[in-house]
């Protein structure tokens, strides 16, 4: 099977099929599949062939526009999937959304973990849209952790005292698994090569990838 072969059996397995009738969160989860491809199996070399692929995935209404549109990276791609099929609402409505979250009565800790996550990565997803940066991770990762536990009901959780977002999730929610927002197959990602299915490198560092760029640069193909 060669490279491509591989790369097409991954994306078949890992991107969900997108018509553009999903609602907001799988919309989401389709944007953060496709980064997840872009991040471990783009290469300069490759990236059309990678995007295409990506594309494939499109269907109905999501395809019609698709054709309507002038795509010619990752970045186009990105831009057209968030213009049309999430809500417009303003970066200061998302903002105020997570800042302001507080724990319902009715749920659980680890719902209301999932969603203030959510939350957060709408605020900054538009952030980084609206002025073409990111804030650092760091600081982040602190508000995160503030508004958490802000927005929790029990007082004495409230004042655990984490030194990371990864442990505030885990001391409040007893025994139940904290799933990255991002993307769902994050972990398997960085885990385990999904090319070649060893687990002590990802794919980005594959031989595979890495035997096909020498070949291409000793045959002077750029």
């Amino acid at each position: 099977m060669s490279l491509q072969d591989k790369i097409s059996a991954v994306i078949d397995k890992k991107v969900p099929t997108f018509d553009g009738t999903e609602n907001e969160n799988n919309v989401h989860l389709f944007l953060d599949r496709c980064k997840c491809i872009e991040k471990y199996y783009s290469t300069d070399e490759n990236l059309s062939f990678v995007l295409s692929e990506i594309i494939d995935k499109l269907s109905g209404k999501a395809y019609g526009l698709y054709r309507e549109s002038n795509i010619n990276t990752f970045e186009d791609f990105y831009n057209f999937i968030i213009s049309h099929f999430l809500p417009k609402v303003s970066i200061h409505k998302l903002h105020d959304d997570f800042i302001n979250a507080s724990q319902k009565a009715n749920e659980s800790i680890n719902d209301f973990a999932s969603r203030i996550k959510l939350l957060s990565n709408n605020y900054y997803r538009a952030y980084e849209l609206k002025y073409d940066g990111r804030l650092p991770e760091k600081f982040i990762q602190e508000e995160l952790i503030m508004t958490f536990k802000r927005g929790l009901l029990n007082e004495k959780v409230r004042n655990l005292l984490p030194r990371t977002i990864g442990e505030t999730f885990q001391s409040v929610v007893s025994n139940a698994e904290y799933t990255e927002m991002e993307c769902e197959a994050y972990d398997n990602f960085k885990s385990k090569c999904q090319l070649c299915e060893s687990n002590n490198h990802t794919a980005k560092d594959c031989h595979l990838i890495r035997n096909n760029q020498k070949t291409r640069n000793n045959m002077f193909i750029k």
